[in-house]
């Protein structure tokens, strides 16, 4: 689970980062093939049935607070079933 936690937060960094950045460009490249960390971050939003936020690249009205609070609740309910 805290792996996924932190793979959200990094999300959160690179979405906001301006696209001029070379870490910025990376992703935005990861993004477009499908594959990779990308692919990964996308299985985690499915499953935080979030796959919106993935599409838009944004965090839409969502602040990283209550996205991690979502997940925490949601992991831990998957984890202990």
């Amino acid at each position: 689970m805290r792996h996924h936690l932190n793979m959200l937060r990094l999300w959160d960094r690179l979405v906001k980062m301006p696209d001029d950045r070379i870490t910025k460009k990376v992703f935005l490249w990861d993004y477009a093939h499908s594959h990779g960390w990308c692919s990964d971050v996308k299985r985690v939003f499915e499953q935080l049935n979030l796959l919106d936020l993935y599409t838009t690249k944004s965090m839409s009205n969502l602040s990283l607070d209550n996205l991690l609070c979502h997940a925490k609740e949601t992991f831990t309910r998957i984890y202990a079933d």
